[in-house]
């Protein structure tokens, strides 16, 4: 599919008209997330497949409280992919369903797990929500690890809240724990 500079000119301001109205509408909704989106370029593909560049006024978080899942389940936080999803399937109204959101700050996004030392919540405790079923969340990423009895966090094996799938993770919280977590991340 082959589109003309008029073309890509109007889906540009088409698709920026919907991600800062129903896009807007639907991450404030979901996520608490209130950015302006603004279309930085488009990469139009032999099939069709749309790729939009995409910058925001308000750097996306790492993590979000999901604010219509009240509960502590999968599901309750999400990451800046899970936006993006939403975001990419709202594109379709412009009647393309290959489209690509990504979105170009100054940081990289999607899932990225900080570079932790074995030894970081003894040495810098207040970076981290310890909950009771023997996990540390890393509390700027959302990245939770298992903690040794010795203190040491087991560094490779990090899961993102938005990730953790297993029902009996999220029942093995504390109310202390979802007091805090809602805290840090509502």
């Amino acid at each position: 599919m082959v589109m003309t500079n008029e073309e890509l000119q109007d889906y540009k301001i088409a698709a920026e008209k919907l991600l800062n109205t129903m896009g807007k509408i639907m991450a404030l909704k979901y996520y608490g997330y209130d950015g302006k989106y603004k279309i930085k370029d488009i990469n139009v593909y032999e099939d069709g497949f749309v790729e939009l560049e995409v910058s925001t006024d308000k750097p996306v978080p790492d993590i979000m409280d999901v604010k219509i899942e009240p509960n502590f389940v999968y599901g309750k936080y999400a990451s800046a992919s899970d936006l993006i999803g939403n975001l990419e399937s709202q594109l379709r109204y412009l009647g393309n369903n290959k489209v690509s959101v990504l979105i170009v700050d100054d940081e990289p996004l999607y899932h990225r797990p900080i570079s932790l030392e074995g030894h970081e919540f003894k040495e810098n405790p207040e970076k981290f929500i310890h909950l009771c079923n023997g996990s540390v969340v890393e509390k700027s990423s959302g990245f939770t690890y298992p903690l040794y009895q010795s203190g040491i966090i087991a560094v490779d094996e990090p899961y993102h809240l938005s990730s953790i799938d297993n029902e009996e993770w999220w029942e093995s919280l504390c109310d202390d724990d979802k007091i805090e977590l809602n805290k840090t991340y509502s």
